[in-house]
């Protein structure tokens, strides 16, 4: 992670979120900067005074909240029981997902293996985002 902003998942992904059913309450948001040009998304990072409220959520004017990457997971874990695990080896990074659907507590000796990418990934960050996009095709399966 270069810089805070990297801690959140990207406003693509946010949205696809926001429709699978994401609400958490998150410390950051996309939105608009101008409604001339409603692609010029920035990201609004809450300060420590407006933690203890509610003040950011999907409905208010085109605001699409913006989850940490754990919030995300934790999304997925919880709503879908899929389990994710990002690997290093061999110099590369790698990711697997799993669904214990049908064995909680999770077991890696009798979970599902849903996915396992093949594709090695230069680094951490990018084997993240993909991991994410293949649980967003998984569940709109």
């Amino acid at each position: 992670m270069k810089n805070i902003q990297d801690n959140f998942v990207p406003y693509k992904e946010s949205v696809e979120l926001k429709e699978l059913g994401f609400d958490k309450k998150c410390l950051a948001s996309y939105y608009a900067e101008s409604r001339k040009f409603p692609t010029d998304i920035k990201l609004h990072i809450l300060n420590t005074d407006q933690l203890g409220y509610n003040t950011i959520r999907s409905a208010d004017r085109g605001v699409i909240i913006a989850p940490l990457w754990q919030q995300a997971f934790e999304f997925f874990r919880e709503k879908y029981n899929l389990y994710i695990e990002i690997d290093w080896y061999k110099y590369e990074w790698y990711f697997v997902i799993y669904d214990f659907k049908n064995n909680l507590p999770p077991n890696k000796t009798s979970a599902h293996l849903l996915h396992r990418e093949d594709k090695p990934y230069e680094s951490y960050e990018e084997a993240q985002l993909e991991c994410l996009r293949e649980l967003i095709k998984i569940v709109k399966k």
